[in-house]
């Protein structure tokens, strides 16, 4: 069957379509013999050149990487990971966060286009954290983000539950530590109690009980 679309002697980006080739697989796209202005050949598909997601060989992106590699040196570094992981959470539909991040309006500041503002303003990332936004509902941006631990981003999650108690703010699992106590015994006592403190088994206690399901 000849082709709907004819995309010979077309150019995409560094790519010029030469002529149609088989699909990999029966019921595939049709692929496409490209030479590349760096000379190299690929063959990507039609949907991928249409869409602008075939632009060269290979070779731009390799490129992109050693020029950011020569100009801040950070490439491989945990700072550099996490400016590229933000940036695609917030800006990339297909990322798996997108939705709890971009997809509900969260953003990157204007001057965190730039990863050399962006490690200016966090500087080093210390061991065992990763960046936070302290305000969850707040963008990325220098007034609104740290470096924290997985137990100083759990306490900051929207989900998470919060107790007050004797002038002290703190989770379930903190107040655990706090009081060498199983997070969920607490809560049990929070719920039936309104303390956190062992409750000696009085009929007091138990009317108490009652008073606060009834």
């Amino acid at each position: 069957m000849p082709n709907k679309i004819d995309l010979s002697g077309q150019r995409f980006g560094r790519l010029v379509a030469m002529h149609a080739m088989p699909p990999k697989k029966k019921g595939g796209s049709t692929r496409w013999l490209c030479r590349c202005d760096c000379g190299n050949e690929s063959t990507p598909g039609t949907a991928q050149l249409r869409r602008g997601r075939a632009k060269s060989c290979g070779c731009f992106q390799a490129e992109a990487a050693r020029s950011a590699n020569a100009t801040h040196g950070q490439i491989k570094s945990s700072e550099y990971r996490a400016w590229c992981a933000m940036r695609s959470r917030c800006n990339t539909k297909s990322n798996i966060s997108f939705k709890n991040y971009g997809g509900r309006g969260i953003s990157v500041c204007k001057r965190w286009g730039d990863f050399l503002c962006f490690l200016s303003d966090m500087g080093p990332r210390p061991k065992g954290t990763t960046i936070d936004r302290i305000d969850n509902n707040g963008n990325y941006e220098p007034s609104n983000c740290r470096w924290a631990t997985k137990e100083e981003q759990d306490s900051n999650k929207r989900t998470t539950v919060l107790v007050t108690f004797n002038g002290k703010t703190m989770t379930y699992s903190q107040w655990g530590r706090e009081l060498n106590t199983d997070p969920g015994t607490l809560r049990q006592r929070w719920i039936k109690f309104g303390t956190l403190n062992r409750i000696q088994r009085t009929k007091e206690s138990y009317r108490a009980i009652k008073n606060r399901t009834s």
